[in-house]
């Protein structure tokens, strides 16, 4: 209780009782509110305080008070205490404004004004904050400028009065000079003679003459305390130093000493030893006097306005004026002896720890330099201090220890070590290592774990060199048993954080990590409100995603979303929220929701001030502009992660030029991708196992396109010696897709076809469809493999679908490529959008569909719109025809549901070979593929806005496959019972010849071949399109004799004949003939 109501007196107004309204500086308070601050400086004793606090009087003016002193030049430390006045100023506001963790290093004004807008928010209409005694602060303290910022957001109906024995600092010359500020000085505050006047009259034990009073106030010279002074004096105080006036704190002591003098005994030694104390209650004050009227005296003081100041709020508490308390603890070092005085500041410290006074215990603790009370009180708050976000103030204080006692004590050194981890983590490591070599000797377990933890951290935090790593895990390993019980669940997460991430980053082989995930795992519900909580979450997530393993990563995403929901807002727990969000998501091939949570999460860090995650933020959005080949929207990211990139993070500076190097290959700038390789190469050894193998993947693929396979090689190498010992489901994807692109390049048939069959069984069961260095122009051959050779085809539709691949406008892409749109011509019309099939009703389609199979007669690249207009409006004139194409265009394109199928550049239209699929373009290019010849070349291919290089060779080996696809493909005569169409005739006939032609030749390369069944299949196959084309009865007549099987070939010449004859009114051929009779004479 003692300790709430000495930390609300900080934050609660004096009561006045009996005080002079000086309606003259009222005036200029009303006129100084129309200006969001007033500033009111004089020196002590001007009356500045009573001023501020009966002007709330008299104008009952809601306000929240704060009585800054020394301790709020540590910047957490005043918003900690200002989150307390907003509590206290708005109680039905549940949710606490943010502590000043370090955190927010980064992001401070942010912050700052973030805090100043929500406690504006919270306070009622024509609110006044007043900032008491501002002359306490520094004038290095970086408060100035975090209360410059919390002024400029000052809102409509609220006003900040300031008082200050000092002008206004330099931080607040911009308010000044922009009238912001009104600024009521030493001149407007001074004492004028009616004033003198009226406050002598309310001295209820001093009745002067008016010659008396204007003597006073001439000596006094406008100055409150003095005159108050010496009205308490004897009228004889005025005249003893007519002969000039003193300055202020020579005239308060002068006559202080003589009314200190007047007192009785019992008071003056009451006052002397209370002096010590900031702040006392009644109950302190008896303690430390022993003196039962402690109560009494303090009353009598303030109701006879002895310089005591009364807060009451819940309970009372008193403080001395300043000038009152220097006077009397001048005197105090004057009477009593050195060792009194010790005693006397040891003592009221004690009291103050038990109050929870803890500012004000540790100073007096320094002052009598009493090194062991001041450890005992930082050993009980340094917790409390740290969670605070107050690591500067302990940190001060902890430095106040002689070195030699600091050294000699463990928990000394781990806090100096807590207290620098965030800011300079290499800097904390020699305190935590000194801790734990402490602790160790002296077998303390929960100092040698926390210690243990905190060296880990370093490494951790500084995210750069890791191999020091390898000898802590050992070290742990040296000191705990499996199955062990840890002190307390606070240090259980900590340790648990710090172990897992450390086994996972540097050694994921070691037999303990399935132990210590199950821990991290257990604890990740139970953990929000520890501060290792972002780092714990953070770890479960990478190390979830490094392994491939969507099915736990969601399950870390739903914990995490869980603490979001039940964080109260917590700006911590949601911006880390928001980077596990927007990693999942990419992972999960989300990139919309990805690409949300890094927006909203970044939003959240510039609104908190809590930037450190930026980084990460700006590598995750970098990551889905680069897979989607959006370099515009890369580069903004990649500035991002530049802009917060600090070289001694040298894990950050790999990150960086990883994704440097993957832009570099995208955009098809092969030299700067391998320059920006090796320097992430470079340091790699000194990087997390997962991440020098993920490095080594993606420095294959640049060796790869460079044609240094044995280097590809032998770096691949290293990954599969990784693998066997890790697992890890998405580099092994990643390892046989960079093998399957090695193979490829240099035309090893059987071993890509192997690899890709391994790579892509291991992404259809993770679920993996998104990945860092995802390479669109090579994906695409891999992909377009996979299909040909019906390798996990469902699961590379799918990832085909979620990565918007589209195929390489020049190569011969299979049809089972999950094109957004496919236009079935050969035989009966048929269009699939999105792998679905469309049905069409009524003659709402009719014309959009006719311009759609004008498009594939006409070659469906660059046809002009008057052949489409010809064909299809013949008898229109100009600008109807011209209408009507832009309306039937609209509508076919909202029938496909995909402007990028149709454009439309110059008046002429195109079908996107990306994006739509025809069988035709299928079967004129199976057949036009060259046999025998060998391709090497080295194309730009783009997708997107991505283009990139890929050295390229392949060899058509067996071109009768090529036109066994070419055959199959046609089911018939193009848009086959819609003959009617003059502009169909002549794309139709040459698909039949074609179509003729291919079956010709397949059928002789089978009877080549000796594989006589495959082509009297062949032949069937040609007559079912065309039963006039008498060569094929002919071909189907040898292979049937040669067969043995005569009767058939008998039959195929009578169908023959009979068909030519109905037809045609012709014989067949001499050639046929002799063929038949060979037959019947059973000659081959």
């Amino acid at each position: 209780m003692r300790q709430r109501q000495l930390s609300i007196a900080k934050i609660t107004r004096p009561k006045m009782a009996g005080v002079y309204e000086r309606t003259r500086l009222y005036t200029l308070l009303d006129r100084g509110r129309d200006r969001p601050v007033a500033w009111i400086s004089g020196p002590a004793g001007s009356g500045k305080t009573t001023l501020v606090g009966s002007y709330l009087d008299s104008r009952k003016l809601p306000c929240l008070w704060y009585q800054v002193d020394e301790g709020d030049g540590d910047i957490a430390t005043f918003f900690y205490y200002m989150g307390l006045a907003a509590k206290k100023a708005a109680p039905r506001v549940k949710r606490p404004l943010p502590l000043l963790t370090p955190e927010y290093a980064f992001g401070i004004p942010t912050f700052t004004r973030r805090f100043f807008e929500e406690l504006y928010n919270r306070l009622p209409s024509s609110s006044v904050i007043i900032f008491d005694n501002y002359h306490h602060i520094p004038e290095a303290s970086p408060l100035h400028e975090a209360m410059q910022i919390g002024f400029s957001a000052i809102p409509e109906g609220v006003t900040v009065i300031v008082t200050s024995r000092t002008e206004p600092p330099a931080a607040f010359s911009g308010l000044r000079a922009n009238k912001q500020m009104e600024v009521i000085g030493w001149d407007a505050l001074r004492l004028t003679p009616e004033e003198s006047r009226g406050i002598v009259q309310l001295e209820k034990d001093q009745r002067l003459s008016t010659e008396a009073v204007t003597a006073i106030h001439e000596k006094a010279r406008g100055w409150a305390a003095g005159l108050i002074l010496m009205a308490k004096g004897s009228g004889r105080s005025g005249e003893r130093h007519s002969e000039g006036a003193l300055r202020p704190e020579e005239t308060f002591d002068y006559f202080a000493s003589e009314l200190f003098d007047k007192a009785e005994e019992p008071v003056r030694e009451f006052l002397l030893r209370t002096a010590v104390l900031q702040k006392m209650t009644p109950g302190m004050a008896e303690k430390l006097t022993k003196n039962k009227n402690a109560g009494t005296i303090l009353a009598g003081l303030n109701l006879r306005n002895y310089f005591t100041e009364k807060r009451h709020d819940p309970s009372l508490v008193y403080q001395y004026h300043p000038l009152f308390r220097e006077f009397l603890r001048a005197r105090a070092n004057k009477v009593f002896s050195p060792k009194s005085v010790i005693t006397l500041q040891v003592t009221a410290a004690r009291l103050l720890e038990d109050a929870g006074q803890i500012e004000a215990a540790a100073e007096l603790y320094i002052e009598a330099a009493d090194w062991m009370g001041l450890l005992r009180l930082l050993m009980n708050c340094a917790p409390t201090l740290v969670e605070q976000g107050r690591t500067q103030l302990l940190a001060q204080w902890l430095t106040a220890i002689p070195e030699r006692m600091a050294a000699a004590h463990a928990w000394v050194l781990y806090w100096k070590g807590v207290c620098k981890l965030v800011f300079d983590p290499n800097g904390a490591r020699p305190m935590f290592e000194q801790a734990f070599a402490l602790f160790t000797k002296e077998r303390a377990l929960p100092g040698r774990l926390l210690a243990w933890s905190g060296i880990v951290d370093t490494y951790l935090y500084a995210w750069s060199d890791l191999t020091p790593l390898d000898r802590w895990i050992d070290v742990f390993d040296g000191m705990w048993k499996q199955g062990s019980r840890f002190p307390s669940r606070d240090i259980e997460i900590r340790v648990t954080t710090s172990l897992f991430g450390a086994i996972f980053l540097r050694s994921p082989w070691r037999r303990s990590l399935p132990y210590w995930e199950s821990c991290a795992n257990k604890l990740l519900p139970e953990g929000i409100d520890s501060s290792a909580y972002p780092m714990l979450g953070s770890f479960l997530m990478l190390f979830y995603t490094l392994k491939g393993d969507l099915e736990r990563a969601s399950a870390v995403y739903r914990s995490v979303s869980r603490a979001v929901r039940n964080a109260a807002g917590n700006p911590v727990v949601v911006v880390i929220g928001k980077t596990i969000e927007a990693y999942y998501w990419w992972f999960s091939g989300a990139r919309e929701r990805s690409l949300q949570a890094v927006h909203e999460g970044l939003a959240a860090a510039n609104r908190t001030g809590l930037h450190l995650w930026d980084q990460m933020f700006s590598a995750i959005g970098a990551y889905n502009m680069l897979a989607a080949g959006d370099h515009l929207g890369a580069e903004t990211y990649m500035r991002g992660m530049e802009s917060m990139l600090d070289p001694r993070r040298l894990l950050d500076v790999t990150h960086y030029h990883y994704n440097l190097s993957w832009s570099a290959v995208l955009s098809g700038d092969l030299a700067r991708a391998r320059e920006q390789a090796d320097l992430f190469m470079r340091i790699t050894d000194t990087s997390a196992q997962f991440f020098i193998n993920l490095n080594r993947v993606a420095m294959a693929h640049v060796l790869i396109l460079s044609n240094e396979q044995r280097r590809a090689s032998m770096l691949l190498k290293d990954v599969r010696t990784f693998l066997k010992n890790v697992d890890s489901a998405l580099l092994e994807f990643k390892y046989h897709l960079t093998r399957a692109h090695a193979a490829l390049t240099v035309d090893e048939d059987g071993a890509h076809a192997n690899e890709l069959r391994k790579a892509f069984a291991i992404g259809r069961a993770r679920k993996i469809y998104h990945f860092d260095w995802w390479l669109p122009a090579i994906m695409q051959r891999l992909c377009a493999v996979a299909l040909e050779q019906d390798i996990e085809a469902p699961y590379v539709r799918e990832l085909i679908r979620r990565n918007e691949l589209l195929p390489e406008a020049n190569r011969l892409i299979p049809s089972s490529w999950p094109w957004p749109v496919k236009i079935y011509t050969l035989g009966q019309f048929r269009l699939e959008v999105a792998g679905k099939p469309l049905t069409f009703s009524g003659k709402v389609q009719k014309k959009p569909l006719e311009m759609l199979k004008a498009l594939v007669a006409f070659g469906g690249d660059e046809v002009t719109e008057g052949q489409i207009t010809d064909a299809l409006w013949p008898d229109a004139d100009g600008d109807t025809a011209r209408i009507s194409f832009k309306t039937t265009l609209h509508r076919l394109r909202q029938l496909i549901g995909h402007d990028e199928a149709v454009r439309v550049q110059e008046g002429k239209v195109s079908l996107d070979r990306r994006y739509c699929w025809t069988d035709v373009w299928a079967f004129e290019h199976a057949l036009e593929s060259s046999p025998n010849r060998e391709r090497a070349d080295r194309v730009g291919v783009r997708d997107g806005n991505a283009v990139a290089l890929v050295q390229t060779k392949s060899v058509i080996r067996n071109p009768k496959s090529q036109i066994d696809k070419a055959v199959a493909l046609y089911k018939g005569r193009f848009l086959s019972g819609e003959e009617d169409k003059p502009w169909s005739v002549s794309l139709r006939e040459r698909l039949r010849n074609k179509f003729l032609r291919a079956i010709g030749m397949l059928g002789e390369s089978w009877e080549r071949d000796g594989k006589l069944k495959n082509a009297v299949a062949c032949y069937q196959n040609g007559l079912e399109v065309d039963d006039l084309t008498e060569e094929f009865y002919h071909r189907l007549m040898v292979c049937y004799h040669k067969l043995g099987r005569k009767a058939d070939a008998v039959k195929v010449y009578e169908r023959c004949r009979s068909v030519l004859s109905a037809s045609l009114g012709v014989e067949p051929s001499e050639e046929t003939r002799r063929a038949y009779a060979a037959l019947r004479t059973g000659q081959r």
